[in-house]
């Protein structure tokens, strides 16, 4: 039997940082469905697009903040992404909820209406869902760090490691 070669290119390292960031955000949705606040949001509209939403917001703040998460191995920057960058991510996740809650239905509020109120609520609802959900979210948010980066790191991503160019 013939081994392939498959070569890891950037664009088959870049497919596969993102690929596992979606699944992260697979694991996100299951440990979300945990306490009652969360799971009460997720479920509330369109259960399956939050949870796609929220499996794409995953992917999509890991890699903006590649370099980033690369660059924490650990101390200070390490805790700061952990606990912040799923509050990013939620707050993504809301807009995104709230655009897709209106598109269905436009005959109702404004966007720019409906827009203000998901951006006004997002820090209240934000902080309620930290105290609430704080048992998962830390836990989470160290998981998804400490794997994201070791995945940056063993794709190149070591920001110690300096190449000619």
């Amino acid at each position: 039997m013939r081994s392939v070669d498959m070569k890891r290119t950037p664009k088959t390292l870049n497919a596969e940082y993102v690929d596992v960031a979606f699944l992260l955000g697979i694991l996100w949705c299951a440990a979300l469905m945990v306490p009652e606040a969360t799971r009460n949001v997720m479920l509330a509209d369109h259960p399956g697009t939050s949870a796609f939403l929220l499996c794409a917001v995953s992917a999509i703040v890991a890699t903006v903040f590649r370099r980033p998460i690369a660059k924490a191995h650990s101390g200070w920057r390490f805790a700061l992404l952990a606990l912040g960058l799923p509050f990013v991510g939620a707050a993504l996740w809301v807009l995104s909820v709230t655009l897709i809650n209106w598109f269905s239905d436009p005959s109702g509020t404004p966007i720019w209406e409906a827009a203000v109120v998901a951006v006004s609520v997002l820090p209240v609802a934000l902080g309620v869902v930290a105290v609430s959900a704080f048992y998962v979210v830390i836990p989470m948010g160290v998981l998804s760090q400490y794997v994201m980066h070791r995945l940056a790191r063993s794709q190149g991503n070591d920001p110690h490691v300096h190449t000619a160019t």
